[in-house]
């Protein structure tokens, strides 16, 4: 009888198991991109990141930390994609204000086509040097 038992807690117990355990993978949707590879940015007007392959549609998302050499500064961070010869915005951000401290922030670009892509810096506000001390790109299959 208590073999019997046993038996019926480990099954449904093993069962749950399993299906979390298949819920990671599907779950983990993320893949990265590109990144800066630790050079820092810094722009007055703007600057661009170099190409990155995206195999795969989805929402492309970015990382970043930023400051500015002053007190106040703005820029917007664009998504561009290769057509042809050319760079074609895709996606923009809105304003994204900085100061001499260091802060962070995500930012979420709408379903994307595979293709070559890049992500652009451009300066809005302030004569002073905006810096992008780190940047990470990823794919992911959810917004």
């Amino acid at each position: 009888m208590k073999n019997l038992l046993r038996s019926f807690l480990i099954i449904p117990a093993l069962t749950v198991g399993l299906l979390a355990g298949n819920a990671g993978p599907a779950a983990a949707s993320s893949v990265y991109l590109a990144t800066n590879d630790g050079v820092t940015y810094s722009f007055v007007q703007n600057v661009h990141s170099p190409a990155f392959s995206n195999s795969k549609s989805g929402y492309i998302k970015i990382h970043l930390q930023r400051s500015c050499a002053t007190s106040e500064g703005s820029f917007i961070v664009r998504l561009q994609k290769r057509i042809g010869s050319n760079w074609v915005v895709q996606s923009s951000t809105e304003r994204i204000w900085c100061s001499t401290s260091r802060g962070y922030l995500t930012l979420n670009w709408h379903y994307q086509q595979s293709g070559t892509y890049r992500i652009d810096f451009y300066s809005l506000t302030g004569s002073s040097q905006k810096r992008i001390h780190y940047w990470g790109v990823y794919r992911s299959d959810n917004p």
